[in-house]
């Protein structure tokens, strides 16, 4: 078997160990298709989220910096994720103000699209998420809520309710807790199957001593397969 072929191969069953969720071999999948493939910036990504998820840190932000280096200026959507999520597994590795650093350098590329398209709900969605991360919540809470206006209720971008869950996160920081609620219940409202939504709203009810409700929404965000980042 040629290398092309090898490594298509190799994408089709990463994908589905990584949705079976054992890590170990996905991520031996991941390697195998990085060997095969060097140059792959994706798959240094994804084999850095998984060595995180893995606790794995060290070995996470070496991946990190790969996919960073392989990644051109010309895709700085694709530099602005592997710099928030270099920045949480620089968190996670107690490594604050290094985390700092990198989520500022994902914004730095966001701006740079929103500079050509300042109607990207995306863009604007993934700087609300940079923004809390830097505990910048009123500038965070902005950028989510430009987000939600920039969507166009055709796309496909209407049907994940990412913003709505990122505005409830910052409102959750803000102890806004009822105005955190109601952005959670529009993102499940939206699309239900989202634990993260489930999970924030489990949290905005126990802050407000709605232990039972809390409880009920904590057990539908594992259901749904939430995980701790």
């Amino acid at each position: 078997m040629d290398a092309p072929s090898a490594c298509s191969g190799v994408r089709r069953r990463r994908f589905t160990l990584s949705d079976l969720n054992r890590d170990n071999d996905s991520l031996a999948a991941f390697e195998e298709s990085i060997r095969l493939e060097p140059s792959d910036e994706h798959s240094w990504s994804v084999k850095a989220g998984l060595l995180s998820k893995m606790k794995r840190y060290e070995e996470s932000l070496l991946a990190f910096d790969q996919a960073i280096a392989l990644t051109p200026a010309s895709q700085p959507g694709k530099l602005a994720e592997n710099w928030l999520l270099k920045g949480e597994a620089l968190n996670k590795s107690g490594r604050e103000e290094e985390a700092l650093q990198a989520y500022q350098n994902s914004i730095d590329n966001i701006d740079k699209i929103l500079q050509n398209d300042s109607n990207n709900s995306a863009a604007w969605s993934q700087k609300g998420r940079a923004l809390l991360k830097l505990a910048s919540y009123d500038e965070a809470l902005q950028a989510y809520e430009q987000a939600i206006r920039a969507t166009i209720p055709s796309s496909i971008s209407a049907h994940f309710p990412d913003a709505w869950i990122g505005k409830g996160d910052v409102l959750r920081a803000m102890d806004r807790n009822e105005e955190a609620l109601q952005a959670y219940d529009r993102a499940i409202e939206i699309n239900p199957i989202f634990g993260d939504a489930w999970r924030g709203k489990g949290e905005a009810l126990k802050a407000l001593g709605k232990a039972y409700d809390a409880s009920m929404s904590f057990y539908l965000a594992q259901k749904l397969g939430y995980e701790e980042k």
